[in-house]
This record gives C-alpha cells, structure tokens and sequence, in this order.
C-alpha cells in the first residue's frame, strides 16, 4: 500500500494514501477564534471552508514550521455524524510517498488514550515509522465544532 510521508519535529509518519483527496502548498488560512490551538483555521478551498488542523501542534502542543515543505494535507474524514467530509492537515516535509506491504506493520508496543490517532509502525526503512489514522484524529467535542449537524 502506498503512503504519504511527513514528520512532526524529526519523527517521521504516515498516512494511507486511500485517505488522501491532494496535496496543497501552505497557504493563508482564516482562524476560527476560540477553536482549540490545534485548529490551524479555515481553508478556502474552491469556495468550500474546510478545517486545517496542525499535525505539529496536536501531537506535541508546538506549531508546525512554515517551510517549503510544510503541506496541507486534503484528507478524507469520516466525522461520526456527517458521512465523509474533507479535512485538512498541516504537516512538514510532507513531499515524499513510501511503499509499505501489510506484513511489514506492526503494532504499537504501547498505546495512549490521549492519541487514538498513532497507529500500526514500519521499521523496514531502518527507522519507526508510524502510520496515522485520519479517521481518529479529532475528539468528538472537536468534531461537533468542526462538523456541525446539519438538521
């Protein structure tokens, strides 16, 4: 299966490419004042808003460096309510994509609450690198925020 990679401070990750609607240069995003500091902002994207949440920020509480390779991940996201939406992910270094088969994941030998998102890991590029789950990003009070119902 193919992969996007990217990092967050030097550890590397990935996400199933499967999740991923394109791959967009950083761009001016508008806040969404009282959102979580992880909320990157809103991204106008062919006249849609869509959510941008900072990888950088919610893994480690500091803000993504604004380099040349810094992206904006369109990810698919299946909110609990509202069918697939998209959702946009800030990331660095997030140019390269990697061939992974199955049986070279693993399972994480621990497994934090407080990060649902961490997935399975490879080690077969000579480094841990572990896969994220788009779908398990966001807590449901932040889902509710982002993705309001629509009744």
């Amino acid at each position: 299966m193919l992969y996007l990679t990217f990092e967050v401070g030097e550890a590397p990750y990935a996400i199933s490419s499967s999740d991923v609607a394109e791959v967009l240069p950083l761009v001016h995003l508008r806040d969404i004042p009282k959102a979580p500091p992880f909320v990157a902002g809103l991204l106008n994207f062919h006249q849609r808003l869509i959510p941008v949440i900072d990888l950088s920020q919610l893994f480690t509480g500091l803000k993504a460096r604004k380099r040349r390779g810094t992206r904006i991940i369109l990810a698919h996201y299946r909110p609990k309510k509202n069918g697939s939406q998209l959702i946009g992910l800030m990331a660095e270094k997030a140019t390269k994509t990697l061939q992974l088969q199955e049986e070279e994941l693993k399972d994480p030998v621990v497994s934090i609450n407080a990060a649902p998102y961490l997935g399975q890991l490879s080690l077969s590029s000579g480094e841990a690198i572990q896969c994220v789950q788009v779908s398990k990003l966001l807590p449901e009070a932040v889902q509710t925020l982002l993705y309001p119902d629509k009744d």
